[in-house]
């Protein structure tokens, strides 16, 4: 019964404990998440997402992906030459230029925060399909 006892109080003592804990400060990025937020659901309201139904951009990359792992397929660079008004010849590439820099969507979403863990975050697809 002693054990029964002293088993119950401990619990009971360290349910206080944890449960009577401040909460911690919040930081200068937690609160600029928290209002990054507020401002991208405004937009996101307001704006809504782009109506792509043709995914041309995406049939793009695959196209240029597929073309980049073929060994024996070559591209040639060239650059506009202001001194000489004429396309200077560099050589040969592979490739081509593709803006994967310029996004319409944030690329990663935050699925958990924890003080604990830290952030984490997920993929996310533009409107265009795109990671």
């Amino acid at each position: 019964m002693r054990k029964r006892i002293a088993t119950t109080v401990i619990f009971l003592t360290l349910t206080v404990l944890l449960t009577a804990c401040p909460p911690a400060p919040q930081s200068s990025d937690e609160v600029q998440r928290v209002q990054q937020e507020k401002i991208l659901q405004e937009g996101t309201a307001q704006v809504g997402m782009p109506a792509i139904k043709n995914f041309r951009e995406r049939k793009l990359v695959k196209d240029i992906l597929e073309l980049r792992d073929n060994e024996g397929f070559v591209t040639y660079s060239y650059v506009w030459s202001d001194f000489q008004g004429k396309a200077v010849y560099l050589g040969e590439s592979f490739g081509y230029p593709v803006p994967y820099a310029t996004q319409f969507t944030n690329p990663e979403k935050i699925a958990y925060y924890s003080t604990n863990i830290g952030v984490i975050a997920l993929p996310q697809a533009d409107p265009n399909g795109l990671f």
